[in-house]
């Protein structure tokens, strides 16, 4: 029996660890139809895990991890030809906390900018 991985929020860690995972990715040919795209969904859905998979699924830099992460899934036999072709910019908030407005602020400006310096150095052979 494959273990579940509650709360698990990124899909490469997932995948590595054999845990159990509903295979959703036949959405994506789906939503690449969409102009515009509207993700919404309850708390502890699955949001975070969705754009990691779409992170890692359309991110160049995971090109090479392609089959290791989507082997056995719909994804990797119906492939889009949107596949590893973007630079992705993955931002995450769930941590920004303070006591003033001020304090949050300071923190969401501090988080935005280190989200920007590893999208600056992770695509550094590209600018």
């Amino acid at each position: 029996m494959l273990p579940i991985s509650y709360g698990e929020a990124n899909f490469e860690n997932l995948r590595r660890r054999g845990s159990f995972y509903l295979d959703k990715t036949r959405f994506i040919p789906l939503a690449e139809q969409v102009e515009k795209f509207f993700f919404i969904r309850p708390r502890r859905f699955g949001k975070s895990l969705w754009i990691s998979i779409l992170s890692y699924y359309y991110d160049i830099n995971s090109a090479n991890k392609f089959e290791e992460l989507f082997h056995d899934l719909y994804i990797q036999k119906h492939p889009t030809k949107l596949k590893n072709s973007y630079l992705t910019l993955y931002m995450n908030f769930s941590g920004i906390y303070g006591r003033t407005y001020e304090e949050v602020q300071r923190a969401f400006d501090s988080s935005v900018q280190n989200y920007l310096h590893m999208f600056l150095y992770s695509y550094m052979r590209i600018f």
